[in-house]
């Protein structure tokens, strides 16, 4: 009977090592890593899924979370979140924001703005969509990737020292929100920062922030950032200077120009050219003066005709 019992702890340990032999503990020996993400499978709430988005691998059809399909980016960037050539088990900081993965809470998100890079349109938060933006991963779009730049938004503070490297004038709003002297062009992307009329003169010192021909301290409230001066800030205005042609038509010096007669509104007397002076035109962009903005007038001139028959290209109703 002894020796029967011993022969059955014998086969009951024998059993128990072929039992622990079979569980993941021995995935741990040989270190595997099913889906290439970097964390062996042991280690791995989710063994088979590479972005650890819920999706298996199998099914998901952008495995690394890059917002390129499967399909399209076959082969070894298929693992490789920021497309750098190193697969993402192999490299250190898949998302290139400078933060190694180990130690960073959103490892699929280079501006870390709580948006993973695959949903997000905006990678790098330079107002540019990534699908349109040459220099993905650099916020300022100069010739140094972000991970790489010591200054990622040129605002002469060091990023080890910003509290918000993605603001350039450090006002706590990043600059893929930010529109600081209202004029309707995104800090990223404005070569006249903090001037509005963007004429060369900073708005502290422009004495007519909107070039409207009026002085600011003469103007109420936001009128003094409102061109034509309708109720509708320039920032938000696609028509700043009431002439019935979009702002993003007529760049230059034509959109502030309300007869686009090559003289600016501020330096033009008669903006509407209804032959009555500025200084006492009760309606300075209404060329008939029948009570109704130029731009919402399609008989400037009270004619009969539409504006655009008698432009001969519809593009204006100010002759």
């Amino acid at each position: 009977m002894r020796h029967s019992f011993v022969s059955f702890l014998g086969a009951l340990a024998i059993l128990s090592l072929v039992v622990w032999a079979g569980t993941p503990t021995s995935f741990a020996i040989s270190g595997k890593d099913s889906d290439k993400d970097g964390v062996i499978d042991t280690l791995d709430p989710k063994p088979i899924d590479h972005d650890n988005d819920g999706i298996k691998d199998s099914l998901d059809t952008d495995d690394d979370a890059d917002g390129i399909r499967d399909d399209i980016e076959k082969g070894k960037f298929r693992l490789d979140h920021d497309n750098d050539g190193v697969r993402d088990d192999k490299d250190k900081d898949d998302d290139r924001d400078c933060v190694d993965d180990d130690i960073d809470a959103e490892d699929f998100d280079h501006d870390n703005d709580d948006v993973a890079d695959a949903k997000d349109s905006d990678d790098d938060n330079d107002g540019l969509l990534d699908k349109t933006d040459v220099r993905l991963f650099n916020h300022d779009n100069d010739k140094l990737s972000d991970c790489f730049d010591p200054d990622d938004d040129n605002d002469g503070i060091l990023d080890i020292n910003d509290d918000d490297p993605f603001d350039i004038d450090n006002d706590d709003i990043d600059d893929v929100n930010d529109d600081e002297d209202e004029d309707g062009i995104l800090d990223m992307r404005d070569k006249h920062l903090k001037d509005h009329d963007d004429d060369g003169l900073l708005d502290g010192v422009d004495t007519d922030d909107d070039n409207d021909g009026i002085l600011d301290v003469n103007e109420k409230s936001n009128r003094h950032k409102d061109h034509d001066n309708d109720g509708k800030v320039d920032k938000v205005d696609t028509d700043d200077d009431a002439d019935g042609i979009r702002d993003d038509i007529e760049k230059g010096k034509f959109r502030n120009d309300h007869d686009n007669d090559g003289l600016r509104d501020d330096k033009d007397s008669d903006d509407d050219n209804d032959s009555i002076k500025d200084s006492s035109d009760k309606k300075p962009h209404d060329k008939d003066n029948d009570g109704r903005s130029d731009k919402d007038d399609d008989d400037d001139n009270n004619d009969g005709e539409k504006d655009e028959d008698n432009s001969g290209s519809g593009s204006s109703g100010n002759d």
